[in-house]
Formats: structure tokens, sequence, C-alpha cells
């Protein structure tokens, strides 16, 4: 399963995940890493397919930032699929009723 994250490099150096207007516009750089990765695969085994950039980062941020938006991506694939576990449950519980 893919995932999108949106990243924002702070003048500070720190990272935000899913940056706010604000943090955007204050950001250094904001980037955008689609990952894929097994569902259940750990962070460091999601692969980038892409990346949307703008503004400049060093190697450093971008690695941080690179691994906030792993992390992130697998709290987005387990709340995907707990969504759909529940959809799945539901469903059969209409249809016993």
């Amino acid at each position: 399963m893919g995932s999108a994250v949106a990243v924002a490099v702070l003048p500070g150096g720190a990272v935000a995940v899913d940056p706010t207007r604000a943090e955007e516009a204050a950001a250094a750089a904001v980037l955008t890493f689609v990952l894929e990765g097994a569902g259940d695969a750990p962070a460091a085994q999601r692969h980038v397919v892409a990346v949307d950039a703008s503004g400049a980062v060093s190697e450093a941020q971008f690695a941080a930032a690179l691994a906030a938006a792993a992390a992130a991506a697998q709290h987005v694939v387990t709340f995907s699929r707990m969504g759909f576990e529940r959809a799945v449950q539901v469903r059969q519980q209409l249809r016993a009723s």
C-alpha cells in the first residue's frame, strides 16, 4: 500500500509532519514523499516512489524528513487497515441481522 506524507523542514532544522499552512510558509523546505511497502513493513523497509520538494535542504535534513515521513506512512497504513477492518465487521453484522 502506498502513502503520501508531507514534511516541512523548519528554519531551526526540525521537521514537521503534515505541516500547517503557517509551518509551510515559515519552512525552509516542504517535501512530499510517496512511499510504498508491505502493509506491516517497518519504516526502514518502505521504498520511495516519488518526492516533490520546494526549497533547499541538506542531505541530513532530507534524511530526517524521509525518516519522519516513513514513520508517518506506517501510521497511515495502520489507520487505513483499521478502517477497512471495521467496514468489513459492520458489513458482516448487517448480513447476519
